[in-house]
């Protein structure tokens, strides 16, 4: 949500609605920009492209099995040691869905087991705070 407040700071806002709750956002973010002393509402320009339900529901799928595709091979190499390996992979299935909680999980595992206690609480850290 913070690039989206970015968008609206700079006067431009532009979102995938998918129901009536998204608009919902607009309003908030617009809300939030004008808490940070932006410009009137009359100045902003928003942009609405609306996806047809099922184009949605085939993007959040598409993106679902390409979560899992690199997911699954990195809970093999966590079992097998192969530790930087597995948070190779773990890194990339967040790049495509930061929201996916077991992933975060994952990666945090990963980096304790390496050793790296920064890492890994910035993935628990992302695990109990997500941001957006």
């Amino acid at each position: 949500m913070r690039e989206d407040t970015n968008r609206a700071s700079r006067g431009r806002l532009v979102l995938a609605l998918g129901s009536s709750a998204s608009l919902l956002l607009v309003f908030a973010l617009a809300g939030n920009a004008l808490r940070q002393g932006c410009a009137a509402p009359r100045q902003w320009t928003v942009m609405m492209h609306v996806l047809p339900t099922a184009e949605l529901a085939a993007r959040w799928r598409a993106m679902r099995e390409k979560v899992q595709t690199l997911v699954a091979p990195a809970r093999a190499r966590l079992a097998k040691g192969n530790l930087a390996g597995a948070e190779t992979l773990l890194r990339e299935a967040i790049a495509v869905d930061a929201h996916e909680a077991q992933t975060w999980l994952l990666l945090a595992e990963a980096c304790e087991r390496q050793g790296k206690l920064d890492k890994a609480l910035e993935a628990y850290h992302a695990l109990l705070l997500p941001q957006g």
